[in-house]
């Protein structure tokens, strides 16, 4: 039988479009702040969001008459006709926002305007109007949330861990911060400051915000005409990563995703960058609302561009004569990239990797391609990927050392100490695992938002330190887990940038070596990341190619 659900029901339903997680409610609630022109946005959290959620501002404030409205349902200031659909500036409908989240929380607003002599007190009631009560405060709003999802207890398994919706928190707050940098803001987890930044310029709210490492990389971008502006930052490709993380798009300063023009970037790199790879931008795209579809998706997070071509074509512009600049040519790195495939996924195989290949047959071993090593066992061909092969003997090696308190790799300290700086959102993953890369050799001093790296293993000395710290930090943040549960992969990840890549040409001895310490592995099949070491090829099966059977 079809019946009409409840009103609450409804209201519950549509809430959870918009509130998915502690970020988005934080989302909702700057983008009022930066509606409200506030130049100030302080942010305060509590267990994730679970417990509190405290956004203060010192904008325009709201007035007596209009703040039991704001947090019903369908109240807007901003929308007065279906055309202005078509024309919203802002980043959302105050009132919509907040009545979801108020279908999820316990909320109270209190907001003071310059003309009134204090501020008003309301307690959000989404489908009534709540008690108003006088409030002493400076001009402004602030907005709190105590116990998310407590009226939709289920809604809480979006909530995961409490460290990985923390970084979820500092990355939306950078995000927003990045380009708003005539903004101050203040985010604070669990009363430790995690960011802190006040009015500057854009390159150094860059800087603030992702690094001095990835801000230096960073070429100015612009181009305008009559409907459309470009502004903003493209990265050289030293600067790409397998992740998205460095990749910033903004729609009249709103942070979207939209895949076709981000793929359309990433085109425009063309040999400069490795296909595996995605390149580091922040770009800005400022251009009439009307050409431009907002309202698809809930929280707005992804948006159509109704004339797709006038932006394409103003992107290219803007990108394609920067990275026609000789200086920008990239030296592609040999060594294969890390898969999903992690160690310790492999190493609960037991039964399918333990199996031993047969033992040589000759001491004769062939290096083809500088790539492959050729031999033979008694009844089969073999070929070994000499990469895949060394990465797997240095991946034991440092498991080994890992998990041993008496074992460790061969360290020393570097002449001048490598100063680290990252973005924000990944200071927090460093230095919530200095412990485990200590235990491998790597140590480091903290100086605020600077870490340097002053001892590394031998292995290492001759490599970029800042580059292999950072993609190492990269890979972590990816799979949203703290280093302890993965410490299998940021052993293989070590190992790969370590090992005898693909094009070295090895000695005889050398290869002999390589092929020796292969044996002596528990598991000599795949190399950590789940690729094959070797293959081996029935010598029946050659007879049988060649017509001799």
């Amino acid at each position: 039988m079809i019946k009409k659900l409840p009103d609450e029901i409804v209201s519950k339903i549509a809430a959870g479009q918009v509130v998915e997680d502690s970020s988005s409610v934080v989302k909702e609630l700057i983008e009022n702040s930066l509606d409200a022109k506030a130049t100030q946005i302080l942010v305060e959290i509590q267990k994730a969001g679970i417990k509190s959620i405290r956004v203060v501002d010192n904008g325009v404030g709201i007035s007596k008459k209009d703040i039991t409205l704001a947090p019903m349902a369908h109240t807007t200031s901003k929308i007065s006709t279906l055309d202005d659909l078509s024309s919203i500036w802002s980043f959302g409908f105050r009132g919509e926002a907040l009545s979801s989240v108020a279908a999820m929380g316990n909320l109270t607003i209190k907001s003071r305007t310059t003309k009134d002599r204090h501020g008003y007190e309301v307690i959000a009631k989404p489908e009534q109007t709540g008690k108003i009560a006088p409030v002493g405060m400076q001009k402004g709003t602030i907005v709190e949330v105590i116990g998310l999802f407590s009226k939709i207890p289920a809604r809480k398994k979006n909530i995961k861990l409490q460290s990985t919706e923390n970084k979820r928190l500092i990355s939306i707050v950078s995000s927003l911060a990045l380009i708003h940098p005539d903004i101050s803001f203040k985010l604070i987890l669990d009363n430790k400051t995690c960011l802190n930044l006040n009015t500057e310029t854009q390159r150094e709210r860059n800087e603030n915000v992702l690094g001095k490492f990835i801000s230096d990389g960073l070429v100015p971008i612009s181009y305008q005409t009559e409907k459309i502006r470009i502004s903003g930052f493209i990265g050289t490709p030293q600067l790409s990563i397998k992740q998205k993380t460095r990749q910033f798009l903004y729609v009249n300063k709103r942070l979207i995703t939209n895949d076709s023009l981000s793929d359309h970037i990433k085109s425009l790199y063309g040999t400069l960058l490795d296909p595996r790879l995605n390149p580091a931008y922040l770009i800005s795209i400022d251009l009439s609302p009307d050409l431009v579809d907002v309202n698809i998706h809930p929280r707005k997070e992804h948006v159509n561009f109704l004339t797709p071509q006038i932006v394409f074509e103003a992107i290219d512009k803007a990108i394609k004569p920067k990275l026609e600049n000789k200086n920008l040519t990239y030296s592609f790195n040999l060594s294969p990239k890390m898969s999903n495939k992690t160690a310790f996924i492999i190493k609960d195989s037991v039964t399918k990797w333990s199996v031993k290949p047969e033992k040589l047959a000759s001491d004769k071993i062939l290096q083809v391609d500088n790539t492959f090593l050729v031999t033979q066992t008694n009844s089969n061909l073999l070929i070994i990927d000499q990469h895949a092969a060394h990465e797997r003997i240095l991946y034991e090696q440092f498991l080994g050392v890992f998990e041993s308190k008496s074992k460790q790799l061969k360290s020393n300290p570097l002449k001048s100490p490598v100063k680290i700086t990252l973005p924000i959102v990944e200071i927090t993953i460093l230095e919530d695992n200095l412990e485990v890369l200590k235990r491998l050799g790597f140590e480091f001093t903290r100086s605020n938002k600077t870490f340097h790296l002053s001892v590394v293993p031998d292995l290492y000395r001759k490599h970029d330190l800042h580059q292999l710290i950072s993609e190492l930090v990269n890979d972590l943040r990816e799979n949203n887990k703290r280093i302890d549960s993965l410490s299998q992969r940021t052993l293989s990840y070590l190992a790969c940038r370590s090992a005898i890549k693909s094009g070295d040409e090895l000695t005889d001895k050398e290869v002999k070596n390589l092929v020796t310490k292969l044996y002596k592995t528990k598991t000599n099949y795949t190399c950590p990341h789940g690729r094959p070491v070797l293959i081996e090829i029935p010598l029946s099966q050659l007879h049988i190619a060649f017509r001799r059977k």
